[in-house]
């Protein structure tokens, strides 16, 4: 998982000229953001929150057919972000199976 900060690291060089890689940058953060509310409260709520962020974040991270190329991330960046969605899908995976023993403990 990438550090509490990370969707400060966004602002990528040449990112302030090219405004859909810095949208793209904003969803990624967004999804962050939401995925850090998911793990301090975790509610089935904040897990479909954090699901469909993270989704639509790897929506944006698909490779770009002409032509659009210029509108999409380059492909080592987006390469490495399609890897960070895995890892969320994974930790919310967790987050939902720790709400579904406290819900069964209850």
């Amino acid at each position: 998982m990438r550090p509490a900060n990370s969707e400060l690291s966004y602002d990528s060089a040449g990112s302030d000229s090219n405004p859909a890689i810095t949208e793209i940058h904003a969803y990624l953060a967004a999804r962050n953001l939401v995925l850090r509310e998911a793990e301090e409260n975790t509610t089935e709520l904040n897990l479909r929150r954090a699901t469909s962020a993270n989704e639509f974040a790897e929506n944006c991270l698909r490779p770009a057919r002409s032509p659009y190329q210029a509108q999409a991330l380059p492909e080592a960046e987006a390469a490495r972000e399609r890897q960070h969605c895995q890892a969320v899908k994974l930790r919310l995976a967790e987050l939902r199976t720790r709400l579904g023993r406290r819900h069964r403990a209850a």
